[in-house]
């Protein structure tokens, strides 16, 4: 990971912290292990997974969908790095399911 991503990081996690806001911290690995993808096609699985979420051909596995404007569907097709843009899209499915079966809803 960059330095300058790291930076990135660490600032939002003091505001947060400052406002004494949760901070959670979410292995990519776990992620991928909800969702059933792994080993050395991970992050090309996670593409695919997250293509098939923002075209609602697939549901997450608590069966919540995405929604996406078809304007940020073309800006994810459009870009370079788009495992980047896949595992923080997991992360945040993930953590909302798991926020959800926490609390029993």
């Amino acid at each position: 990971m960059s330095v300058e991503l790291r930076t990135l990081e660490a600032m939002l996690f003091a505001v947060a912290k400052q406002r004494k806001e949760r901070v959670y911290s979410i292995l990519p690995k776990r992620t991928a292990q909800y969702f059933g993808i792994g080993g050395s096609i991970r992050k090309r699985a996670s593409v695919k997974l997250v293509k098939e979420l923002i075209r609602c051909e697939r549901a997450a596995p608590l069966g919540d969908t995405v929604t996406v404007s078809e304007e940020l569907a073309e800006c994810f097709d459009k870009e370079k790095k788009k495992d980047d843009l896949s595992d923080c899209l997991l992360q945040a499915v993930a953590f909302l399911e798991w926020s959800q079966m926490a609390v029993g809803l």
